[in-house]
């Protein structure tokens, strides 16, 4: 009969899913997991799979614990109040010490890891975010919060590029108003912009 596992899996999860965001896939080695998680390798192995492994159990963690709180953000109200929440809570995580800067699947797409199925899952991740902004983009416009005269693809990924400029910039600068700024920025931008896509 197996011994039961005298870990909380999930602790380890959060524990790798942290190490991964700091220091990226490549760089975090299994001999620091070992040592932060305090769990042997064998047994990481046993319960997780490889390396490889690990990190998308630890990015499906990211996913459910804070990117689907983020991406709910975008259905609150009509399609701008969605966006300014979205960017807000964006923001307010950013500034939030409790996490690493950054955002984990920017942080891990700048590293572009040279293991195709990491490539594919964060690749798919950004796929969804870009669906999910398009949608509220078209929402806004539907229900008169956003200017009609903008592609609402495009915009979306626009939207898409400030995100990861934003994330990015919270990598090497402490200054919060800055971020809070450039999120303001985007959506009075869609309120008030005249700009039609070519």
């Amino acid at each position: 009969m197996p011994r039961p596992r005298s870990f909380d899996e999930m602790a380890v999860l959060r524990t790798v899913m942290f190490l991964f965001w700091q220091g990226g896939f490549c760089a975090t080695s299994m001999d620091e997991i070992e040592n932060k998680t305090g769990v042997l390798k064998p047994s990481l192995y046993r319960c997780f799979g490889k390396k490889e492994d690990l990190f998308l159990k630890s990015y499906d963690l990211y996913e459910t614990e804070l990117l689907g709180p983020l991406l709910a953000r975008l259905d609150e109200g009509d399609g701008l109040t969605g966006l300014k929440n979205f960017y807000q809570h964006l923001v307010a995580r950013l500034n939030d010490d409790a996490y690493p800067k950054s955002c984990f699947s920017v942080r891990i797409a700048s590293e572009s890891p040279p293991v195709e199925s990491i490539r594919r899952r964060v690749a798919a991740t950004a796929a969804v975010v870009e669906d999910q902004l398009y949608k509220t983009v078209r929402r806004g416009q539907l229900d008169g919060s956003i200017t009609d005269g903008l592609d609402p693809r495009a915009t979306a990924r626009m939207l898409m590029s400030a995100l990861f400029g934003i994330t990015t910039l919270d990598s090497v600068s402490d200054d919060g108003g800055m971020l809070r700024d450039a999120s303001m920025m985007l959506t009075a931008i869609l309120s008030a912009g005249e700009t039609k896509a070519a």
